[in-house]
């Protein structure tokens, strides 16, 4: 048992220096990243009119703009679950909307077997995904989140941007399984 404390210590120290590369990386996408124009894209909105991105703000200067697969994707689905209890503290500091390539119904169907509460919009026919570098090389869509800020005069730019996939920071799930004893699949 007397071992227990040092070992302790070590993956302490080790979670630590991720952690610290993990700002590292953060920095280094904001300083290439940053102050990006963004297109004023014309995005489909729930009740079928378009939306301009530059609307999606709110009364925010922020945005989280979370580029989703759509529903055939059951990662994304499960990203998606897990930005549900997460909502109401994002939303104090930044709007928080949700982009995929689905139609409009498919999005509507799936938030409501799902009880998302976020703000959702079809990227169909627009570039977005492609515009903003998260489209894989067969031209479907690729997760990831993108950090927006809009200016006095109304344009909008990117501040950051990360991609999303299996053992990344933003679903917890992973971090939870990795941890365990026998098998890490999710069932997705």
């Amino acid at each position: 048992m007397d071992e227990l404390p040092e070992a302790n210590q070590e993956i302490f120290s080790l979670e630590q220096e991720i952690i610290d590369t993990q700002l590292k990386l953060d920095q280094l996408r904001q300083r290439q990243i940053r102050g990006a124009l963004v297109t004023d894209y014309e995005l489909t909105g729930w009740d079928g009119a378009p939306a301009r991105l530059s609307s999606l703000f709110g009364d925010k200067n922020q945005l989280i703009l979370i580029h989703n697969m759509g529903v055939g994707c059951a990662y994304c689905t499960m990203w998606a679950d897990g930005f549900t209890g997460l909502l109401p503290y994002l939303e104090r500091v930044a709007a928080f909307v949700i982009v995929s390539p689905d139609d409009v119904e498919v999005q509507k169907a799936a938030s409501a077997e799902r009880g998302w509460k976020f703000k959702m919009l079809s990227t169909k026919g627009t570039s977005l995904f492609s515009d903003m570098g998260f489209e894989q090389p067969d031209k479907s869509a690729w997760p990831g989140v993108s950090t927006l800020y809009k200016e006095e005069n109304g344009q909008v730019r990117r501040h950051s941007l990360a991609s999303f996939g299996p053992g990344d920071k933003f679903c917890p799930a992973f971090s939870f399984t990795e941890m365990l004893p026998f098998s890490q699949d999710l069932g997705l």
